[in-house]
């Protein structure tokens, strides 16, 4: 369990390198081993089939005689087998010795007691003694051929000896041949496998590069692939993400608003509701003023209308915080602007005001035409409550996609900037109906532009003038 555990701990070029090493040494002492057992017997057994081959041809020519040059043929056979060869009679007579053997005359009756036989093995020697007929002397002969097999022991003893250097060269070049396959097999590998803990770790700035049709390539290019959709899913996620807390923080924000909206809505309608009641039971119970009901019918109508402005306002307001898809679409904004100055002609001619449009452009415009509408609507209505009677109001369509509303009003400094865009909010502390609206106009347009979006807005006091600024998208 400890080995296997060290093993697994290696890392991938190591292992490769002891594997392909260790195939290498193994492998080329078999392969030595084998030569030094297998080869020297291989060779023999080639050898004997040899020399039993040219000895029966040997035997084959003297045995059909008329050849004067048998002599010259046994001692080239000799030369070439590296053999010994004797014929001699049955009788022990020689006829024939070869340069390479010195052979004392043996008597009759050792040669008597020969039987022929076709091979004899001796311990040192590849022996082949025959019997056949000699023509040219017109004897049965003896032939015996000895080839020594010293030179194979020799050669067994010159293996062991340089065993050791061979054994060093193999090390020495398996070893370099596993570091070299080592390396180059391991090397993409471990590219591969930095490139991937770079990916677990989201850095997807480094990508593989190798070329090819192997699998090596393949993979690489499966992990860029799976890089690159990872990151851009990422990516997405992260968009939504932002996205999402986005509209959280709307959701919070608007529910915030709404919040403070139904407190201010509250004191809003009390004030009328308790106008209106006090005023009915006055009349109901004939107290004080309050007989005169004719005119404070009229002034309780007056509440009334008043109070049911202030609803449709609420109301209007709530379906366009419900409406939360936007029909955007190519508007001219100059039209637009005409059209709703034109709407409120009678509050322009009752003030003595007069609006004037001051167009650099004809300005069009991607936006929902709705709410753009009735953005325009409220804050010409605003200015056209709060500007100082006999002035101008002063609407300009400017060439960088920005309108301005301007118009010249007392009791605003800097510092009510902020309070401008709350709901109910009035400059005129005394709330009177005659010097401005319900304090819903801005409340309003700062709530339809925030859910339009892609709509910029401010606003600039300076000098007595109140500017509100519009700005749209480029396209």
């Amino acid at each position: 369990m400890y080995l296997k555990n060290k093993w697994n701990d290696i890392g991938i070029k190591k292992k490769l390198f002891i594997i392909s090493a260790s195939l290498i040494l193994v492998t080329s002492i078999v392969i030595y081993t084998a030569l030094f057992l297998i080869v020297p017997k291989v060779y023999i057994s080639i050898k004997e089939n040899s020399i039993k081959n040219s000895t029966e041809q040997i035997i084959s020519k003297l045995e059909k005689g008329a050849d004067k040059d048998y002599l010259e043929e046994i001692n080239k056979y000799s030369y070439d087998n590296s053999a010994m060869v004797t014929i001699t009679t049955l009788y022990g007579e020689l006829v024939y010795a070869s340069n390479n053997f010195l052979l004392k005359p043996a008597g009759a009756e050792n040669f008597n007691r020969m039987k022929p036989r076709e091979f004899k093995k001796a311990e040192d020697d590849i022996a082949i003694n025959k019997q056949f007929y000699f023509k040219d002397i017109g004897k049965d002969c003896i032939i015996n051929v000895h080839v020594p097999i010293k030179i194979f022991n020799d050669t067994k003893r010159i293996m062991i000896r340089i065993l050791p250097l061979i054994l060093l060269i193999t090390i020495s070049i398996g070893i370099l041949s596993a570091y070299i396959y080592s390396t180059v097999i391991s090397k993409p590998l471990l590219k591969i496998n930095d490139v991937a803990k770079k990916i677990s770790k989201l850095k997807f700035d480094e990508k593989l590069n190798f070329s090819g049709d192997d699998e090596i390539a393949e993979l690489s290019n499966s992990i860029n692939l799976i890089s690159t959709n990872l990151q851009e899913t990422i990516v997405s996620l992260e968009d939504a993400n932002r996205e999402l807390l986005t509209d959280i923080e709307k959701e919070k924000l608007q529910d915030k608003r709404r919040r403070d909206f139904i407190k201010a809505i509250s004191h809003e309608l009390k004030t009328p509701i308790t106008v209106i009641n006090g005023q009915i039971e006055g009349m109901i119970y004939n107290i004080g003023p309050y007989k005169d009901r004719d005119k404070y019918l009229k002034e309780s109508l007056e509440s009334v209308l008043e109070l049911k402005s202030l609803v449709y306002e609420i109301i209007n307001l709530a379906k366009y915080e419900e409406s939360v898809s936007l029909k955007k679409e190519n508007i001219e904004l100059n039209a637009l602007v005409k059209e709703v100055v034109n709407s409120y002609s009678y509050l322009e001619d009752k003030k003595g005001l007069n609006i004037i449009i001051n167009e650099d452009t004809n300005l069009i415009v991607n936006a929902d035409r709705n709410i753009v509408k009735k953005v325009l609507s409220n804050l010409i209505k605003n200015s056209l409550n709060y500007a100082l009677d006999n002035t101008d109001i002063i609407i300009a369509i400017e060439n960088d996609y920005n309108i301005k509303i301007i118009n010249k009003c007392n009791n605003i400094n800097k510092e009510n900037k902020k309070d401008l865009f709350k709901a109910f909010y009035r400059i005129d502390e005394s709330r009177s109906k005659d010097t401005g609206g319900n304090g819903l106009g801005l409340y309003i347009v700062k709530t339809l532009l925030d859910m339009h979006g892609d709509i910029n807005y401010s606003v600039d006091i300076m000098d007595g003038l109140f500017i509100f600024n519009l700005d749209f998208k480029k396209e």
